[in-house]
């Protein structure tokens, strides 16, 4: 496939997809100056971060995220699942994102979306520093203002300080943070549900 528009990439472990991460999805869509014509949400196959934590396989995740979707009747051409995990060898992002523009031609096209819990230990990820200055990064914010607060003054907020734009308006290229409206739902809180 080559696609000759935009799309965001939504990473994470998903473990499991819930209505937060579509929210997420859906705010990048309604940015207009953007311009986004689909998200793929893709799961990651390992989190280096939590190789001590029991999770389902990166294909019993995908699937939650195909049935998720389905079960919430959203747009297919507008949100879908992702394999691109699938296609690379690699685990840390930078390089599957990389193996994408190879084999699907992508160039330019690729908009990279992470939530900003994610951030907190972005500057550990394989290939950091490439991976800010080759791609495009939208970071959305749907927590608390202490969990804000917080992550803004993380490590990897003080290495991106330069480089983060804070009003849509003035956005080309980069990095941009978006700060929506807080989701009180996690991944973490469905999992501890789940097992009581």
């Amino acid at each position: 496939m080559i696609y000759n528009f935009l799309i965001g990439i939504f990473g994470g472990s998903f473990n499991p997809i819930h209505l937060g991460h579509l929210h997420v999805a859906r705010s990048a869509l309604k940015l207009q100056s953007i311009n986004l014509k689909k998200v793929f949400i893709m799961p990651a196959k390992q989190n280096p971060f939590k190789k001590n934590i029991l999770q389902p396989s990166f294909e019993e995740r995908l699937m939650g995220v195909d049935d998720f979707l389905k079960k919430h009747h959203i747009n297919k051409h507008k949100i879908l699942s992702s394999e691109f995990e699938s296609i690379s060898k690699h685990y840390e992002t930078f390089f599957v994102l990389k193996d994408l523009q190879k084999i699907a031609k992508y160039s330019n096209k690729i908009k990279w979306m992470m939530g900003l819990d994610t951030c907190d230990k972005f500057y550990k990820w394989g290939g950091f520093y490439n991976f800010i200055n080759e791609f495009d990064i939208i970071i959305i914010s749907r927590g608390t203002a202490i969990e804000k607060i917080k992550i803004l003054n993380s490590k990897t907020a003080k290495i991106l300080k330069h480089k983060i734009c804070f009003d849509i308006k003035h956005y080309k290229t980069g990095i941009l943070y978006i700060n929506t409206k807080y989701v009180n739902i996690s991944s973490t809180s469905i999992r501890k549900n789940t097992t009581n």
